[in-house]
């Protein structure tokens, strides 16, 4: 039988080996790998001391560092319907969004919407629409019909988000989703599902723990604690201090194999602290979320926040917008 920790370096092995490869083939496309080339010497260097949590981290951030590279760079400049068609879904959906198109359904049909715009630019979509142009005398218009077909899709695109089965389709240990709607409720229903799944959970909320238990059934290994300062309640409470956050958290999952955290209070957070303090509070449980593959959702509504900052969330977090 394999030594547990022999196991660990091979599998840790097995992923530096791929990013490897990814930087190579991204470098020959006049990708900027810099940055993927560090976390990777990092990774090589943690597992050289044996430190596999640490390492397996960094070969972790190295991977999603130059998926990200390609796909700016895919997503930068015109594509045809055949490259379309080898984008991942959820490239197709940001091309959808730039578009003023449904994001919403199965891979193919997300490419037949963009291919009809690649047949208008004469066989490529180009990376984003031009800009609208200020009709003048003689100048052509476009068909009213076409008009009124973008404003139908914008005005769907502002009504459909994903439903719970599609958010947990995209939902994998190790990483940390950003799930928007505008009030917190499906966040409670992929919680209670993924504790159905065999997860531990943990949950931050600033709704009456009893009225979510009983509402979302919350069964199993969990523990929910009410986000208040309000100290004459029944329930288990934790105050804004972030610190009192992390350790909870650091207690919670010293002894569990798989944990989901949930953390719906994020506005309540930012009331009462810094925007800098509570980015550097999720930088570091986004880290330890990905050493440990346990699995973090943070619940938002978008329209709380300014969008510079909702902006700088979607870049440490992985969105997730929710119907």
């Amino acid at each position: 039988m394999m030594d547990p920790d022999e196991m660990k370096f091979l599998k840790i092995m097995e992923i530096i080996k791929r990013a490897q490869n990814l930087i190579i083939k991204v470098r020959r496309e006049g990708g900027d790998t810099r940055r993927a080339v560090e976390l990777l010497s990092e990774a090589t260097y943690a597992l050289k001391l044996k430190e596999y949590d640490q390492a397996l981290a960094y070969a972790k951030e190295c991977t999603l560092e130059i998926i990200r590279i390609k796909k700016e760079m895919d997503l930068s400049r015109p594509l045809t319907v055949e490259e379309l068609e080898r984008l991942p879904k959820e490239e197709l959906r940001e091309l959808c969004v730039r578009w003023g198109l449904s994001p919403i359904g199965l891979k193919q049909e997300l490419v037949e919407r963009l291919s009809e715009i690649a047949r208008r630019y004469g066989g490529k979509i180009p990376p984003y629409p031009p800009k609208e142009k200020s009709w003048e005398k003689g100048a052509e218009r476009p068909p009213k019909e076409e008009v009124k077909e973008s404003e139908k899709e914008k005005g769907a695109e502002k009504e459909e988000g994903m439903s719970v089965e599609e958010a947990l389709e995209e939902i994998s240990p190790g990483f940390s989703y950003l799930l928007e709607e505008k009030r917190p409720e499906k966040c409670f229903e992929i919680f209670s599902r993924l504790l159905d799944g065999g997860y531990s959970g943990l949950m931050f909320t600033r709704t009456n723990p009893k009225l979510v238990r009983r509402k979302y059934r919350i069964e199993g290994d969990a523990e929910i604690y009410w986000l208040t300062d309000q100290e004459d309640i029944e329930e288990q409470r934790v105050s804004h201090s972030l610190e009192s956050l992390i350790y909870r958290i650091e207690e919670f999952v010293k002894n569990r194999d798989k944990c989901i955290i949930l953390l719906d209070g994020l506005e309540y957070l930012l009331g009462n602290n810094t925007f800098n303090a509570v980015m550097r509070f999720l930088r570091r449980l986004v880290d330890r979320t990905s050493a440990a593959e346990n699995i973090f959702l943070v619940a938002l509504s978008p329209y709380t926040m300014d969008e510079k900052d909702v902006s700088l969330l979607e870049r440490e977090i992985v969105p997730l917008k929710l119907r």
